[in-house]
Parts: structure tokens; sequence; C-alpha cells
């Protein structure tokens, strides 16, 4: 066997349609657990806001100043923070559905959220 036409496994299940999206969504989450390092600025900001009242992406992106919210509340679950994520069904510019999530911290996660704060 030719050593260029081995693809890698994910590549190869992209291309047949085959990717199992939340068996790779569990891979992206599983890394380890990083409570022991400190919260960015902008992982920061995300928590008071989200400590305020649900956000949805275009709320969290500008209350944090990020362009990628998922990304960012990513990072907010790997240090032990548990931010639920909801579909939300919006209208855009144009009046045009669209969907886009709602973000929440949940319970036990406020209580860390105002301890690492210092609120």
């Amino acid at each position: 066997m030719d050593s260029k036409s081995v693809k890698p496994k994910a590549v190869r299940q992209h291309r047949q349609g085959t990717t199992n999206v939340t068996s790779m969504t569990r891979r992206i989450l599983a890394h380890p657990v990083q409570e022991h390092q400190p919260l960015t600025v902008r992982q920061r900001r995300a928590l008071k806001a989200l400590l305020e009242r649900p956000l949805t992406v275009a709320e969290l992106r500008r209350e944090a100043g990020c362009s990628n919210a998922s990304d960012l509340v990513i990072g907010l679950n790997r240090r032990g923070f548990t931010i639920l994520s909801l579909p939300l069904e919006v209208r855009d510019r144009d009046g045009e559905p669209c969907r886009t999530a709602l973000y929440r911290l949940a319970g036990p996660s406020r209580r860390k959220a105002r301890k690492v704060l210092g609120i």
C-alpha cells in the first residue's frame, strides 16, 4: 500500500459522510481539567456577565470581547465551570429566523464563579 494513499480515520469518515459528531465533541471536551490555571481576562468578563443573566452567543461575544464564544465556553468548561448551551431561534437583522444558542451558568458553577471572582 502506498503511504500517500493512507488517510487518517477522521478524514476518511468525514469524506464518506460517516463522521460521528457526538464522539468528536466528546473527544474535544475530554481534555484534562485545567482548574489550576488562572482565568484569562476574557474568561473573567464572561463569568461576570453570565452571573448576571443568561446570554446569547452575540451578547457573550460582546460582553467578553471575543470573536469565538464557543471556544471561550469550552475553555471555561475545561476549568470546571458548567455552562449550559440551549438552542434558541431568533430573528436576524433582515427579520429572517435563525438559530443561535443561549449560554447559562449552572447552579454549582455560579457559586464557584463567585468564589473565583471574589464576588
